[in-house]
């Protein structure tokens, strides 16, 4: 669920190994829209916060929240 014109990069799978796609794919949507724009696409917290219509704040937490919950996932 990217916004218009937002597509992913090369695949996950590609540069991090199915595991971590999976993880990623398992994740909740806020969070992993999150996750993609910010490792996948490069954006900073600020786009990513205009390309959501959230806060900074809110980009910055989901993403914490998506790591902390990959990490469990992965046994990182």
């Amino acid at each position: 669920l990217l916004p218009d014109g937002a597509e992913p990069a090369a695949s996950l799978a590609d540069s991090h190994g199915p595991a971590v796609r999976h993880a990623v794919d398992a994740l909740p949507d806020t969070l992993r829209i999150v996750v993609l724009l910010k490792f996948v696409e490069g954006f900073s917290h600020a786009e990513i916060a205009e390309l959501l219509g959230i806060g900074r704040g809110t980009s910055e937490v989901r993403l914490f929240r998506a790591i902390r919950q990959l990490r469990k996932t992965l046994g990182a």
